[in-house]
């Protein structure tokens, strides 16, 4: 008799958005730590390597293809994340979708692990209950259950998000 499927649960989707150039190192970490949990999704678009403008064309690309099957939404956030356009089309479209959005402040964060910088769109989350943060040394010593934190972000009122901000633009 194979018991395997017994104790073998459907791992949830979980998007991760990040600064791709900056950091990849703390992507994989998190990667390595809670994959076998998760189904993580990112943005590996051509788009994205190619530089593509047109924001609303990829956030309509990510709402339907990699945040399609998740429930939350999770922003790594380093040293730049909170410049980058595409981390901003990211969180836009995974608000469009209604996910469970959670920051996770990187100790490369400008503002420290006390009072970090975010990106806007999801600090105006933050300010009005929709989204949690969580810092990412707590997260992988185990401090902090991150099943636990994601199962409270779904929570959350869904009535205090606010996906209203313009699109950010590329810079040059």
């Amino acid at each position: 008799m194979d018991s395997g499927a017994l104790f073998q649960q459907k791992r949830r989707g979980l998007y991760v958005a990040y600064d791709h150039a900056l950091d990849a190192a703390p992507y994989a970490s998190f990667a390595l730590h809670f994959g076998s949990l998760f189904r993580l999704e990112r943005d590996n678009s051509l788009a994205r390597e190619l530089g593509e403008e047109d924001a609303e064309a990829h956030v309509r690309w990510l709402s339907a293809g990699p945040l399609a099957e998740c429930r939350y939404a999770l922003v790594l956030c380093g040293s730049a994340t909170h410049r980058s356009a595409f981390v901003d089309w990211e969180i836009k479209a995974a608000l469009d979708r209604r996910l469970a959005l959670m920051g996770v402040i990187l100790p490369s964060n400008p503002g420290g692990l006390r009072d970090p910088v975010l990106p806007e769109r999801l600090k105006i989350n933050f300010d009005s209950g929709y989204a949690i943060v969580a810092r990412s040394d707590e997260l992988l010593d185990g401090r902090v259950d991150l099943g636990s934190r994601l199962a409270f972000a779904l929570e959350r009122p869904s009535e205090a998000l606010d996906n209203r901000l313009p699109l950010r633009a590329r810079d040059g």
